[in-house]
């Protein structure tokens, strides 16, 4: 009967005990911290952010050892691996591969501006503006006359 209790306790310490996990994400390049990673449990909405010197901390006991752990950040390809070989891993320091991505030139090439007479006429010197009536949805025609007080040489 002692034996029995003794493995209860046993079993229940074991499923109880946490499963908080610290690292350190690395750039494999520079070797230095990449700050503000992503490190979630994919579909899920356990996860945690790296701090400024690449440090995070992560709480699994709610996650399924079935489950995938990734660790992502913009300009680096993702890590991807499930939760119980994340948790066997002894080291806990990850690097990241950088991601280079090839980007073909773009040429600018300005054109000539022109200048366009968009609306008054240089004989008769109007603007004309269109706006739809009050009453009705046709439009009319509203002439407005222009002073110009410069004149063509």
């Amino acid at each position: 009967m002692k034996i029995r209790i003794l493995l209860l306790f046993i079993f229940i310490f074991l499923n109880l005990k946490s499963q908080i996990i610290s690292g350190k994400i690395m750039s494999e390049e520079t070797k230095l911290p990449i700050p503000y990673a992503r490190i979630g449990i994919e579909n899920s909405e356990l996860g945690t952010t790296s701090d400024e010197n690449g440090v995070f901390s992560i709480d699994l006991s709610k996650s399924n050892k079935g489950q995938n752990i990734k660790i992502e950040v913009g300009g680096f390809k993702p890590y991807l691996n499930s939760v119980e070989s994340f948790l066997l891993e002894n080291n806990k320091t990850f690097y990241l591969a950088d991601r280079i991505l090839n980007i073909e030139q773009v040429v600018l090439i300005p054109k000539k501006l022109v200048s366009k007479n968009w609306g008054i006429n240089a004989k008769t010197k109007k603007i004309v503006h269109l706006q739809p009536s009050k009453k009705s949805t046709r439009y009319f025609k509203r002439t407005c006359t222009s002073v110009c007080s410069r004149e063509k040489n």
